[in-house]
C-alpha cells in the first residue's frame, strides 16, 4: 500500500514543518506509544440516512488497546428473524491525538477492494483516564467516555453476502450514524483479570451466543479483516469510454483533530466501466496545489424495486492511517451509449452527496514527548456535481480517464495552481 504517499495531504500539509525542523534537531526518535490494558466500547447504530439494498447494523462492541493499536469490531444486525454478529479482528485502530493540549480518542475502522467499500469512524473527547501499570507502560490512560461518528458501506456486486428484495435488486450502499460508548463493566472486567484483546472478545462471543446470536462466520465463510485499497483497474489510463466528470467539493462537519479539509477537487470516470482517477485541491501558506491519483475509486450504479442509486467509493487504507470518499445520488439521468460492449442508456447521477472521512494516528512517524500536536482525524461534508460542459468535451474528444485528467490540470496550472509530483508526499 501506499496511503503514507496518497491520499494523507490533510495531515501533511499541516504537519510537515512542524516535522521537518524536529527530525533535523533529532537523532533518535521513538515510536508512539500503544498498547495497554484492554478497554471495551459498546457500539448503537441509528437507522441509515439514504441506502439501497443496505441492511443496517443494529449493536456491537469495538475492543482494542487503550493506549492505541489494532482492535476487534463485533457487530450484530437481525436477517430474516436470524440474529446474527459479526467478528473482524485486527481491523482498524483506538487512537488518542492532541491538538494544543486537548486529548481527543478516534476509533477508525476501514477495509475495500476495486468494488466494495466500508468504512467506521467516530471521535470524542478523551477527557476521562484511569492509571495504568502493564509492567512495560505505566502511568495514565486517557480515553474518551462517548465517540460518535459515522458508518459508510458500499459493494457494486451482487455476492452470497448480498440478497436484495428482489432478483433485479443489485448493488449495496449506505450511510448512518453511530455512537461507541465506554463499556465500564467489560472494561473493568479485562483490567481485574488481565484479559488480552482476544480474551475478551471470546467473552462477547460467548455472550451474543447465549442470547441467541449465531456466528455469521458460519454462514459468510470467515471473519473480515481490515486491509484494502480504493484503487481501480489499470485500464483507466488508456481504454476510451464514455465519461462522466464530476467538481467535489467538502465542507469540515463536527468534530475534529488537526484536520483541515480539501479546498476541492475533481473526479472522472467512465460512465461504463466506473473505474477513475481523483484530482485534490488544498491550499497551503498562500499556495494553490493540487495531486493527482490515476486507477483510484468508483462509480457504480445499484438498484432496488426499480429505484436507481449511483455511488461514488474511493478509499486508500494502512494499518495507521485511512481516508474514505463516500457519496449517493438519484442516477435518474441517462445519456446514449454505442460502445463495443453494450449499445443503449447509461444511467448516471447529476449530483451525489456524502462524506469525507480522514483518520491517521501518526503512529509510524517520530514522536518526541514533547507535548506537541499527534494525530489526524476529520469528516468532510462530500459533494460530486455534475460538469456537463466538461463532460460533453472529453467525450466529444473521445478522451480517455487520463487524458482528461491532463486537459483538467492544464486548467488548473492556468489558474495558478502547482502539482504536487508523485511521491513528494513522504
Amino acid at each position: 500500500m501506499t496511503s503514507r504517499k496518497l491520499l494523507f495531504l490533510s495531515s501533511f500539509l499541516f504537519a510537515l514543518a512542524a516535522y521537518t525542523s524536529v527530525l533535523q534537531a533529532q537523532t533518535a526518535p521513538v515510536q508512539v506509544v500503544g498498547g495497554g490494558e484492554t478497554i471495551v466500547y459498546q457500539l448503537q447504530f441509528d437507522p441509515p440516512k439514504d441506502s439501497v439494498n443496505y441492511s443496517p447494523y443494529e449493536n456491537g462492541y469495538y475492543v482494542a488497546p487503550v493506549q492505541g493499536g489494532s482492535g476487534t469490531l463485533i457487530v450484530t444486525k437481525t436477517t430474516g428473524g436470524t440474529r446474527v454478529y459479526y467478528a473482524f479482528t485486527d481491523f482498524g485502530e483506538l487512537f488518542v491525538g492532541r491538538n494544543n493540549g486537548d486529548r481527543k480518542a478516534v476509533i477508525s475502522c476501514t477495509a475495500g477492494s476495486d468494488v466494495s467499500t466500508t468504512a467506521f469512524f467516530a471521535i470524542g473527547e478523551a477527557t476521562t483516564n484511569f492509571q495504568t501499570d502493564t509492567g512495560e507502560i505505566s502511568g495514565t490512560a486517557f480515553y474518551a467516555p462517548e465517540l460518535r461518528g459515522y458508518t459508510l458501506s458500499a459493494d457494486s456486486q451482487n455476492d452470497e453476502l448480498f440478497q436484495g428484495s428482489s432478483s433485479s435488486d443489485f448493488g449495496v450502499a449506505g450511510s448512518g450514524t453511530f455512537s461507541a460508548f465506554y463499556d465500564d463493566a467489560d472494561t473493568n472486567n479485562a483490567r481485574v483479570n488481565h484479559l488480552s484483546v482476544a480474551s475478551v472478545v471470546q467473552l462477547l462471543k460467548n455472550r451474543l451466543t447465549g442470547q441467541n446470536y449465531i456466528d455469521g462466520s458460519n454462514i459468510t465463510g470467515g471473519n473480515g479483516s481490515g486491509t484494502g485499497s480504493g484503487s481501480g483497474s489499470s485500464t483507466t489510463a488508456t481504454d476510451k469510454f464514455d465519461l462522466v466528470v464530476y467538481r467535489l467539493s467538502f465542507k469540515k462537519t463536527g468534530e475534529s483533530l488537526n484536520y483541515k479539509p480539501f479546498s476541492g477537487g475533481y473526479f472522472v470516470v467512465g460512465a461504463v466501466n466506473g473505474t477513475g482517477a481523483l484530482i485534490l485541491e488544498m491550499e497551503r501558506d498562500g499556495l494553490k496545489l493540487y495531486k493527482e491519483y490515476l486507477n483510484f475509486g468508483s462509480v457504480f450504479v445499484a438498484k432496488a424495486q426499480g429505484e436507481r442509486k449511483a455511488v461514488l467509493s474511493a478509499m486508500d487504507t494502512n494499518s495507521v492511517s485511512s481516508t474514505v470518499f463516500f457519496a449517493v445520488g438519484d442516477a435518474n439521468q441517462s445519456f446514449k451509449v454505442n460502445a463495443p460492449s453494450i449499445t443503449g442508456s447509461v444511467n448516471f447521477s447529476k449530483k451525489l452527496t456524502g462524506y469525507a472521512i480522514s483518520a491517521d494516528s501518526e503512529s509510524d512517524l517520530a514522536f518526541f514527548g514533547d507535548g506537541g500536536d499527534i494525530g489526524v482525524a476529520g469528516v468532510s461534508l462530500f459533494t460530486a456535481t455534475y460538469l456537463e460542459e466538461a463532460t460533453k468535451r472529453a467525450n466529444k474528444n473521445q478522451s480517455t480517464v487520463a487524458k482528461e485528467v491532463d486537459q483538467i490540470e492544464k486548467e488548473l496550472e492556468e489558474k495558478g495552481f502547482v502539482s504536487i509530483a508523485a511521491g513528494s508526499v513522504q
